[in-house]
């Protein structure tokens, strides 16, 4: 078996000094574990892990790195490092661990096995960097891809998105109702009263549909006076929920929306489909959807 390749211009009875002290003022946690004994329990730490985790490092030693794990870590992190090391391969993975404190932090964890001269696996070492701010700042700017930033309702893009999820995942008994909501004589808005005006208005409208929704619905403001719903439901109740569903939108416009210039009525015209006898994916549903609001819209 091939080892891995080092280069040191230091002597040999030097070298093994310099190593651990370099490991051990390392600025990121190391970890070496026994893989012959049961458990694979941790029998070195370093400083750096030890400010990371919170733990002491005597209360490190002989136990297995699982202690790191909380409730909120995703199962299949703890499974794929399982599965790794058993196969002796390395394995870079980012997860959710928990401090002795509780608190959680976001963990790039890297573990790689180490082999004797017979090729065998004696030891693994773990290399650990917390990467919370990293982490949340990609999930702040994925979750500002997927918000509208006027309403902070979701985005058209990422409720088609979710709305197809839920298409596949759909039992046979399963549907969904999906409504497409105009406002009637938002370009007039505009045009008399301005876009900050508008803006308001628009503001006001998501506020009353968030009435409307429940906990499984999805709601979205897609391109400039239209909105979009879709609640999951069953194939025998679809097109009743669809029609339920129009009427609380057109119930919770009701009344004048505060504006700084004057109360404005927010009317709506809103078309209906239902999965699967409209379509069965999300273009095709708003799609339908659109249709029957046109033909709504045109009706004297």
């Amino acid at each position: 078996m091939t080892e891995p390749s080092a280069a040191s211009s230091l002597s040999p009875d030097v070298l093994p000094t310099v190593l651990m002290r370099a490991v051990a003022a390392a600025a990121q946690g190391v970890t070496i574990a026994d893989a012959l004994a049961p458990d694979v329990p941790l029998v070195y730490a370093n400083a750096a892990f030890e400010r990371m985790t919170g733990y002491p490092l005597d209360e490190v030693i002989g136990r297995n790195c699982r202690f790191l794990q909380g409730p909120d870590t995703d199962p299949t992190a703890p499974q794929a490092i399982r599965q790794a090391m058993a196969a002796g391969r390395e394995i870079q993975i980012v997860l959710l661990n928990q401090r002795k404190d509780g608190t959680t932090f976001w963990n790039d964890l890297g573990i790689s096995p180490v082999r004797d001269d017979d090729g065998r696996i004696t030891h693994f070492i773990g290399y650990q960097l917390d990467v919370t701010e990293r982490v949340e700042w990609e999930q702040e700017l994925t979750e500002l891809a997927h918000r509208d930033a006027l309403t902070g309702l979701s985005t058209r893009d990422h409720l088609l998105d979710q709305l197809e999820e839920l298409l596949a995942d759909a039992g046979d008994d399963q549907a969904v109702a999906v409504l497409t909501i105009d406002l009637a004589g938002f370009s007039e808005i505009n045009e008399t009263f301005g876009y900050d005006v508008g803006n308001v208005v628009l503001r006001g409208v998501a506020d009353r549909l968030a009435t409307v929704t429940g906990p499984d619905d999805l709601l979205a403001h897609g391109d400039a006076d239209n909105f979009l719903l879709v609640r999951p439901t069953t194939a025998d109740d679809a097109a009743a929920t669809a029609e339920w569903l129009a009427e609380q939108v057109t119930e919770a416009l009701q009344g004048q929306i505060p504006t700084p210039v004057l109360p404005i009525t927010a009317r709506a015209h809103c078309g209906a489909a239902v999965s699967p006898t409209d379509g069965t994916t999300a273009s095709a549903l708003f799609r339908a959807a659109r249709r029957t609001l046109e033909r709504r819209r045109a009706e004297p």
